[in-house]
């Protein structure tokens, strides 16, 4: 399971493909937060969420100075973009926002801290006046009827009537009772993505706008809760136990598991197999293109109805088929990794470790790495590029090359593989050494240390060198983040950002802390300093949790900006 895809956000805009209504003022300002007249000052990739800058409240009371508006879910554009939409699920993509451009929007704040538009079928979503002569259509009386029953703060359509500006902003007076507000100076810029906190004891959300963490339910991770769970063809809802299930490193494919050993997609026909399983398993490719499905010692690849690959849409399709060899396949089930160009897999069997290219139907797998003792050869993971596959055999890690053959040391390549981080280095102070082109190594950790001040007096009152690497990651072809603490002290712990100098290597302190998440989207990091404390993109934000509550873990969920 993955929560890559948990944003928590409610639709409170009423859509609608044809047919509906439109809501009056009163009725849009009952069913929002507030009304605001703001500036568009930052914008995702296709131009559909946005960083407002409030100008002032017009209604509902004061608010943050700076807001994100989440009008199109991520997912729902990746939909939409990869010709998933048949047109008949009421998705789309909206208007496009443009920088710096006035708005008057009536927005709800949402449990993640962003903020939606309410508005009727037929309402405008956006409220903008470009011109001094410029109109919009506002409806001030309901009393639209429906099977009998009349409704106040809904109106007929084409009753509404055009207004200025001015107009607008004495209407919105004249409805709300209420005087406009300046927003909140000492409001926090948003951030673009929710955070997950797990703590000793329970789950939380904290929201983007830096308020108080939301509690969270085993409910919350339901794959119903998936933004494409009933959208389009999808067969995902045939399967009911919603609770074992696997989403597509894309986030466009729902993958159910139920008790009769049938696997139910999102989009695409139901795979069943002919025999219940204990631990049956599906891997997806790294492009979402093609999966592996396990049933008992049948190995199977079916494409997903990818587009590129010329697939019918929204079916599956079997185009290989492998047995594996052993007694117990069941303990094989899962171990696999897909290469990163979605065609070869490395998989396991009793023989050892195989490169099969799934595409060709008529080409056997190769053994690459033969099983020599009694514990299964595990592959673990390709190589950024592809060139390396990272495996464990006989209780050894290490890479090997798949052109030649050749192994190296166990440990992280950089994205374009030029560089690699030596986590089995012999042994020395640091433990670890970074290699430049696999030859020219040199040992790191050198240059780390972590102090503590007297708070009173400001003077350094210990030094520590931290020297066991707890998490490394790439954040590009020349820089990365490390986790390390102190060989005696395991919670004297701290974040660095290592880039190369002209020396060879060089780092620089982020922030002290056990924990840490980097958000590649966003680039935005948050550190857990101590037990009640975060650091998130240089600002502290001290958690009020109960005395037996303790921060174990943070993990960014997914981003409300769009990104190609």
């Amino acid at each position: 399971m993955t929560l890559s895809w948990l944003t928590l956000t409610p639709n409170n805009v009423v859509h609608a493909c044809s047919g509906g209504a439109a809501v009056t003022v009163q009725g849009l300002l009952e069913g929002a937060d507030y009304l605001i007249h703001a500036q568009v000052i930052e914008i995702d990739d296709r131009a559909q969420n946005a960083i407002l800058r409030v100008n002032n409240y017009l209604a509902g009371g004061s608010g943050p100075e700076y807001i994100l508006l989440s009008n199109s879910d991520p997912i729902h554009i990746e939909y939409i973009l990869a010709g998933r939409s048949s047109g008949s699920d009421c998705l789309g993509i909206s208007a496009e926002y443009n920088l710096n451009e006035s708005l008057y929007l009536f927005v709800d704040r949402t449990s993640n801290g962003s903020y939606s538009i309410v508005a009727g079928a037929f309402n405008s979503l956006i409220y903008r006046f470009p011109q001094p002569d410029s109109t919009v259509e506002v409806y001030l009386e309901g009393g639209w009827e429906n099977g009998g029953q009349v409704y106040e703060n809904i109106a007929e359509r084409n009753t509404g009537q055009d207004v200025t500006e001015l107009e607008f902003i004495n209407i919105i007076k004249q409805e709300s009772q209420q005087e406009s507000a300046e927003p909140l100076s000492d409001s926090r810029y948003p951030l673009k993505a929710p955070l997950l906190i797990t703590t000793t004891t329970q789950q939380y959300i904290m929201p983007i706008d830096w308020q108080h963490p939301v509690s969270i339910t085993e409910e919350t991770f339901s794959a119903s809760q998936h933004p494409l769970y009933y959208y389009g063809f999808s067969d995902a809802i045939q399967c009911a136990e919603t609770d074992n299930y696997i989403i597509s490193p894309d986030n466009l494919n729902i993958a159910v598991f139920s008790a009769n050993n049938s696997v139910c997609f999102s989009w695409a026909s139901t795979v069943v197999g002919d025999n219940y399983v204990s631990g049956e398993a599906i891997l997806f490719s790294e492009l979402s293109n093609t999966v592996a499905v396990w049933n008992s010692c049948e190995l199977s690849i079916y494409t997903t109805g990818y587009p590129r690959l010329i697939q019918s849409w929204y079916e599956l399709e079997l185009i290989n088929q492998r047995t594996l060899e052993g007694v117990s396949c069941v303990d094989f089930h899962n171990m696999a990794v897909w290469h990163p160009n979605g065609r070869y897999l490395a998989y396991s069997d009793a023989t050892g470790i195989h490169l099969w290219d799934t595409m060709n139907a008529s080409e056997k797998s190769i053994l690459l790495i033969p099983k020599d003792s009694e514990n299964p050869a595990v592959p673990n993971h390709f190589s950024p590029l592809g060139n390396y596959l990272n495996y464990t055999v006989n209780g050894t890690t290490e890479h090997m090359e798949i052109l030649f053959g050749q192994t190296y040391p166990n440990g992280l390549f950089s994205p374009d593989e030029s560089v690699l981080i030596n986590f089995d280095s012999e042994p020395t102070a640091f433990g670890y050494e970074i290699c430049n082109a696999l030859d020219d190594c040199s040992y790191g950790a050198r240059d780390m240390f972590i102090s503590f001040f007297d708070e009173a007096t400001g003077e350094v009152v210990g030094i520590y060198f931290p020297t066991e690497i707890i998490q490394t990651e790439w954040i590009d072809d020349t820089t990365f983040i490390q986790l390390s603490c102190d060989a005696d002290e395991e919670i004297i712990c701290g974040v660095f950002r290592w880039y190369p100098a002209f020396h060879g290597w060089s780092n620089s302190r982020i922030s002290n802390g056990y924990a840490y998440d980097y958000d590649h989207e966003n680039e935005s990091i948050a550190i857990v300093q101590d037990e009640t404390t975060l650091y998130i993109n240089s600002e502290i934000y001290p958690l009020m949790l109960s005395d037996d509550e303790k921060v174990e873990s943070i993990e960014w969920l997914s981003s409300l900006f769009y990104r190609d």
